[in-house]
C-alpha cells in the first residue's frame, strides 16, 4: 500500500479590492518577514514617543509601507495607496491581513507551539 501526500502550495492568495498579491510562507520568506518585523517594530516603538502630526503622519505611512511590502512584495504599497489614499483604512487592511494569516498558520499546523515541537523532536535525533 503507497502513502499519498497532497502537496500543499507555499503561498496564500490576498486580493484587496482590485489588487491580488500573493504572500509566500515559504521558511525563508517567513525569516525575512521575522526580521523585517523587528525592524518595523522598532520604528513603531519609536513613533509613540509623540512626534507633531505632519512628522508622526509621515512615519505612520512610511512604516505601513515598510509592512506591505514585506507581506505582499516591493511596490505594494504604492498600489495599495493609490487605491485607498488613507493611511488609517490601510492601517486597518494591514491588521486583517496578519489577522488572517496567522488564521491560515494555524489551519495548517504552522503555530509558534508546532515549530517548537518539531525543534525538539529534530534534536533528540
Amino acid at each position: 500500500m503507497a502513502i499519498k501526500i497532497d502537496i500543499q502550495k507555499t503561498v496564500i492568495p490576498v486580493q484587496i479590492g482590485e489588487l491580488e498579491y500573493t504572500v509566500d510562507v515559504s521558511d525563508e520568506a517567513v525569516k525575512r518577514v521575522r526580521e523585517g518585523y523587528r525592524h518595523i517594530k522598532e520604528e513603531v516603538e519609536a513613533m509613540q514617543m509623540g512626534v507633531g502630526y505632519e512628522e508622526d503622519f509621515n512615519r505612520t505611512k512610511e512604516v505601513l509601507a515598510q509592512s506591505f511590502n514585506l507581506i505582499l512584495g516591493e511596490d505594494a504599497f504604492e498600489g495599495l495607496y493609490n487605491q485607498t489614499p488613507s493611511i488609517t483604512l490601510l492601517a486597518k487592511y494591514l491588521i486583517i491581513i496578519v489577522e488572517n494569516l496567522n488564521n491560515e498558520f494555524e489551519k495548517v499546523g504552522l503555530t509558534q507551539t508546532q515549530a517548537d515541537k518539531a525543534k525538539k523532536y529534530l534534536k533528540k535525533k
